[in-house]
């Protein structure tokens, strides 16, 4: 898929948010840890197949937003909150947090991929 790294950035936060370790999403959509850690750091595309097995671990997952980010979640969870907080925090502060928390989601993923390999070494 065209977005590989934004879909996987969003699987890895819903699993997280979830309370999945990578191993156990990784055994819960019938899938091997390191093609899970591929998934979810962008480097193996995420087929249909691998999406039903997801589907069928969180059915309430909205493909759209995983996909293309329609619709995000995040967005309606914020709707409550009062629409003058949105407005004061300008949009260089909002594009420095949304970065910051890409490379903190990236390095998640490269410490349990690289915990992963360790323990299959020990």
């Amino acid at each position: 898929m065209k977005n590989d790294k934004e879909i996987s950035e969003r699987l890895y936060r819903v699993i997280k948010k979830k309370g999945f370790a990578v191993n156990e999403f990784a055994e819960l959509c019938e899938v091997t840890a390191p093609n899970m850690s591929g998934y979810l750091n962008g480097k193996r595309p995420i087929g249909i197949k691998i999406l039903d097995k997801i589907k069928e671990v969180i059915p309430e997952l909205n493909i759209n937003w995983l996909l293309y980010g329609e619709n995000d979640p995040a967005n309606h969870l914020n709707s409550y909150e009062t629409n003058s907080l949105h407005e004061s925090e300008n949009i260089i502060e909002r594009y420095i947090k949304d970065l910051i928390s890409k490379k903190c989601n990236e390095l998640e993923i490269r410490l349990e991929v690289l915990e992963s390999d360790f323990k299959k070494f020990n």
